[in-house]
């Protein structure tokens, strides 16, 4: 008998109204736009639905506080008798305390928010540590940043991408991809707007500045592509420079934009979902603390566009989401040992402290602010980054220490220029873990150790699938 496992995700979802109910979509209307197409197999989820009881959907304001209209409380307020909302004859009129504030201000008490119970089921997955080679590990992120860009095309931002929310799931001929979850966090735009693109005047200053002192000569369209992006002359130079110096070693003769991964062909962004007229919820969450951008965490953005004299304000956009994916990579390598089960380096954080203040540092740090400025030093202080972090890969890591650097590069030319690597970033991320992919592959075909090993760790894991669905038996 062939047997499956699947999950059943049930909690109490934040209800919205008028505008905000559709900036907030919930998690079972994202699945069905973004199944529509997908063979049954790839789908995220089986089902889901809001629960009903009696025909009366179940609410913390209907049918557990019963139309209860009580105050928030603040330090040192004391209860006070519960009232009736107007024409609701159930409602408890019994003492009733609702909470109180941390902070004590009464002058803005926390929002009550009612909540509707929803159930999805889905397929169980694995989780990507349990990858059987790194192979299988990478193409699983490809497919979850394919996934993101899908969304983000229908208008979705996940806003909460982290280790707990990426899995592994298998066809049936044991081929096995990548899938993003858990959207309940995720906010929609309301429409698309066209990218704005800036004249190509100035090309031949651009082209002064890159040669001077250059050995390579500079396609046109290299020029005309950074000028759209980078309106004045000297910041279009200083873009592609700056690209150059990150992603092309050495310099293609002459330089052209596929180098650089500036041709996109067909899947070039040209409209972008606009989230400047949202507003944000009561206490807002936006991700998991330990992957979350930096400027996520700081709600602001770190560097002054070219030609403009402050930050801009903060909107969450696909590339911190893709940031996020950056640090679930970034852990994997510094945390474990090798794909599969039981990698943990638990040893090593124990009597390695430069490597366990890393970790904390980056990771673990109980006060966000210190999270915040790592993540944001980082990005200001790039040249850091091999004796901060790379230099702390585990070993059989080593193959994604390339792979690493060309992501964080893309990510900061993406942020100091908003030019191709911020409104193509899902591409260009697609790109590099791909080419990553093929060159690990390679190296595994060419290693019959590394096979047999990714053999044992699929042992490995079917074997604890068969141990869970035999405790189910016996019950």
């Amino acid at each position: 008998m062939l047997y499956q496992t699947f999950a059943l995700k049930r909690y109490w979802l934040p209800l919205v109204a008028g505008d905000q109910a559709e900036l907030y979509p919930w998690e079972g209307e994202i699945y069905e736009s973004l199944h529509n197409g997908r063979p049954t197999e790839e789908k995220h989820v089986l089902a889901s639905h809001k629960i009903e009881i009696g025909g009366e959907l179940d609410t913390t304001f209907t049918l557990i506080r019963r139309g209860l209209d009580g105050t928030r409380l603040m330090k040192g307020d004391v209860a006070v008798k519960g009232s009736k909302i107007k024409g609701d004859p159930n409602a408890d009129t019994s003492q009733h305390v609702l909470s109180v504030a941390d902070n004590g201000n009464k002058s803005s008490p926390p929002e009550l928010v009612d909540r509707c119970h929803v159930n999805i089921l889905m397929r169980s997955g694995y989780s990507l540590t349990e990858a059987c080679s790194i192979p299988e590990y990478l193409k699983a992120f490809k497919d979850i940043a394919g996934d993101h860009r899908d969304a983000y095309k229908l208008l979705f931002l996940h806003r909460d991408v982290s280790a707990g929310n990426l899995l592994i799931f298998e066809h049936k001929s044991g081929e096995t991809f990548g899938r993003l979850i858990d959207y309940d966090h995720a906010k929609k735009a309301t429409k698309h707007r066209l990218i704005q693109r800036h004249d190509l005047s100035g090309q031949q200053l651009v082209r002064m500045n890159l040669e001077e002192g250059q050995e390579f000569p500079v396609d046109d369209d290299v020029v005309s592509h950074a000028l759209s992006w980078v309106k004045k002359s000297s910041a279009a130079s200083a873009y592609i420079l700056a690209t150059v110096n990150g992603l092309v070693q050495p310099a293609t003769s002459p330089l052209s934009k596929a180098a650089l991964g500036w041709d996109h062909g067909d899947d070039e962004t040209k409209e972008w979902p606009d989230f400047d007229d949202r507003l944000a919820r009561p206490n807002e969450r936006t991700g998991t603390l330990p992957y979350m951008s930096g400027e996520v965490i700081a709600h602001e953005c770190l560097f002054i566009l070219p030609g403009e004299r402050s930050p801009r304000k903060f909107v969450h956009e696909a590339i911190h989401d893709m940031e996020s994916l950056f640090w679930v990579l970034i852990h994997t390598c510094i945390t474990r040992k090798g794909p599969g089960i039981d990698q943990k380096r638990a040893e090593d954080l124990k009597s390695t402290d430069s490597l366990r203040e890393t970790v904390v540092k980056y990771f673990d740090a109980p006060r966000e602010g210190t999270l915040k400025d790592s993540k944001r030093r980082l990005l200001l202080r790039p040249s850091t980054f091999t004796t901060s972090i790379l230099n702390h890969f585990h070993p059989r890591y080593d193959c994604l220490k390339d792979l690493a650097q060309k992501w964080l590069d893309i990510l900061i030319l993406g942020y100091k220029y908003r030019g191709d690597e911020f409104y193509n970033i899902h591409s260009h991320i697609v790109r590099i873990v791909e080419e990553a992919r093929v060159t690990a592959e390679q190296e595994e075909m060419n290693s019959g150790e590394l096979l047999r090993i990714k053999k044992e760790l699929r042992d490995k894991r079917e074997g604890r699938k068969e141990n869970l669905l035999n405790t189910f038996n016996r019950q």
